[in-house]
């Protein structure tokens, strides 16, 4: 068996908010995501291996992804 994902939606829009994939009862990563208003994503966030990664992006006038930031923060 590979292991169990647990997914959470935003109420009013079929988007996921949230997967944490666990693994015999244990954690295994997390990845954490938000939207603007027209539901392009605009930060995700990953915790794989006690680490957080975050990724911020950005979109130009014709929705076309124009920006991506990434940082490894602190050791979680």
């Amino acid at each position: 068996m590979w292991g169990d994902v647990h997914l959470s939606h935003e109420a009013k829009r079929d988007l996921f908010t949230e997967m944490n994939y666990m693994r015999g009862g244990s954690f295994v990563s997390r990845c954490a995501y938000d939207y603007d208003e027209i539901g392009r994503p605009t930060k995700r966030a990953t915790s794989p291996l006690n680490c957080v990664m975050l990724d911020t992006l950005g979109y130009n006038k014709r929705s076309g992804s124009a920006q991506r930031l990434a940082e490894q923060l602190d050791k979680i």
